[in-house]
């Protein structure tokens, strides 16, 4: 798509894969809120007697080893010329967190703390994997416009959702708030899993080179390589 005109934007608009990959990117933005907005309160609630920045120090190394996750699995996945599996690693992780703190009561208090690291990261890995993922799977600068504005714009609503399913009237276990977010982490991870198995996804996740018309049918969970690319 290289003509920006009415017909390009109501084709844009109506490509399921933008639209599914938002909804992705919703549940997947929810989780990396959660311990990005609230982090300070749940480490708090682990050791109520320690003071704000003895806190906040606490919840700095979280955010470092999210970072490094997300930036050593991008540099990974793009050697191999693969998202998916990458993607759905950081879900997996996202997953087992989830799973610690809901429970946080049959465990002790390191495993609890550990379930942080987990969702932080795992969360950061599979966030950064969608953005490339959508860039990859649609084509012509301006439906790329389009669909990374409105994976961005609709997507950070799931930061809305965070700052509503965490009150301060469930502390110290905050069930409701997690399982909410185990739920949106399933719901992205199975759609991610859906979209990875189109007939027209290889194994490896590598697209195969096809005729222009047939470019809107890629999965949104296939690495393109440069050399594969057609645009529209």
């Amino acid at each position: 798509m290289d003509h920006l005109n009415a017909k390009a934007i109501k084709r844009s608009l109506r490509d399921w894969k933008i639209w599914l990959s938002v909804a992705i990117y919703i549940g997947t933005c929810a989780n990396t809120y959660s311990i990005s907005l609230f982090g300070p309160t749940f480490v708090q609630t682990l050791y109520p007697h320690s003071s704000a920045r003895h806190v906040q120090i606490l919840v700095v190394p979280i955010l470092v080893v999210s970072g490094l996750s997300a930036l050593v699995s991008a540099y990974l996945s793009d050697r191999l010329q693969h998202r998916f599996a990458f993607a759905q690693t950081g879900y997996v992780l996202t997953f087992i967190g989830f799973v610690v703190l809901i429970c946080q009561e049959h465990v002790p208090k390191g495993a609890r703390f550990a379930a942080l690291y987990f969702v932080e990261a795992g969360s950061y890995v599979s966030l950064s994997l969608l953005w490339s993922m959508m860039t990859n799977n649609v084509s012509g600068k301006y439906k790329t416009a389009i669909a990374t504005g409105l994976q961005t714009g609709f997507g950070n609503c799931g930061g809305i959702i965070t700052s509503l399913i965490f009150p301060v009237t469930e502390a110290p276990l905050y069930r409701r708030g997690f399982a909410v977010s185990l739920a949106l982490l399933v719901m992205a991870a199975l759609r991610v899993e859906a979209g990875n198995h189109e007939e027209d996804c290889l194994a490896f996740g590598v697209r195969r080179r096809r005729d222009p018309e047939e470019e809107n049918k890629s999965s949104i969970a296939v690495y393109t390589s440069p050399q594969n690319y057609s645009g529209e």
